[in-house]
């Protein structure tokens, strides 16, 4: 074999290394849906716990720095409908869950079969008050899915638009109604900040640039008849900041630094039962997620469960219930 022949080989195969699209790869791309591992966390505290799942499921093992799990134990809620009594969640498995935080659950509901290219897996998810979800798909597409079969149908939204591209998301009160808010993750560079978008029309309109940068990445959550929230990974890629955000004008209202995920991390997050749950991939989980649930009223986080799939999207509806005073 000529030696110019075997160097043309020898690139190719360096090339198909690499890697794209749906496959993890030691070069991150805006498609990737776990980006490359930083340094992990010091060994979380005590009393972590973990979660049953679904039959076909097998939770993993903790890391050698985890405690051994220990039994939750349940907390009030205020009464709401029953579509209302779950948190909604999106891997990059394709599938739909409902996350019951009472009883520490997961429940399967159906596996996502998109009109999509393969390579195209979910980004985020929202929550709307009739039980629908909106999914955001890794080509930009969003599509519109049952919580009770996963069945998926394409909107008519064009991605791109305002160079919204992909994007964290959430539904949040706004004056009588809600809006879908997102809030725009770059490849690289700065965010564009926030964003609505008409689901009638499916327009973007832009909110505003943020006045300081959130973080490397950020999720949208609503909290129910109060503000917009969201929570981003810290640029130094230890732990992040919960951000209560007004959505008029994209200004953050207050920041709470936790110790959740690493910038390397897949990220999710949904506020229900009056505390926020956190859903992160962690360095040593490979494809799994911990839930990571803050108390405002305590000011605790600790992980109170695990999954063993990477959860990408979380959804709750403005009707998810507050604690019960």
């Amino acid at each position: 074999m000529a030696r110019g022949t075997s160097t043309w080989l020898i690139i190719g195969a360096t090339l198909l290394g690499v890697g794209c699209g749906p496959f993890l790869t030691p070069i991150p791309t805006y498609w990737d849906p776990v980006l490359r591992e930083r340094p992990a966390l010091p060994p979380p505290p005590p009393a972590e716990v973990e979660a049953t799942v679904g039959a076909e499921f097998q939770p993993p093992k903790p890391v050698p720095s985890d405690p051994e799990p220990e039994p939750e134990k349940d907390f009030e809620v205020e009464e709401a409908p029953e579509e209302c009594n779950a948190i909604y969640l999106v891997t990059a498995e394709n599938n739909i869950v409902a996350y019951q935080p009472q009883k520490n659950t997961f429940e399967v509901r159906g596996r996502l079969n998109c009109p999509a290219p393969s390579w195209a897996t979910p980004f985020s998810m929202a929550v709307d008050t009739k039980g629908s979800a909106q999914v955001l798909l890794q080509n930009g597409q969003l599509a519109e899915v049952s919580l009770n079969d996963a069945s998926c149908k394409l909107t008519p939204f064009k991605p791109g638009q305002h160079g919204f591209w992909l994007f964290g998301m959430g539904y949040a009160k706004n004056g009588d109604g809600e809006s879908l808010y997102v809030t725009h993750i770059p490849a690289s560079g700065p965010s564009a900040g926030l964003a609505r978008i008409d689901t009638n029309t499916w327009k973007l309109e832009r909110v505003s640039a943020y006045h300081e940068s959130p973080g490397s990445s950020m999720e949208l959550t609503p909290t129910g008849d109060g503000p917009l929230y969201g929570y981003a990974f810290n640029h130094s890629g230890v732990g992040g900041t919960l951000l209560q955000i007004d959505g008029t004008n994209a200004k953050f209202v207050e920041r709470t630094p936790l110790r959740a995920g690493t910038g390397s991390s897949s990220l999710a997050v949904a506020w229900w039962g009056g505390r926020f749950f956190i859903f992160t991939g962690e360095p040593g989980f490979r494809r799994g997620t911990k839930v990571h649930r803050y108390d405002p009223d305590s000011n605790e986080t600790k992980v109170v469960a695990l999954h063993p799939q990477t959860i990408v999207g979380a959804g709750v509806s403005t009707c998810a219930p507050d604690r019960k005073r």
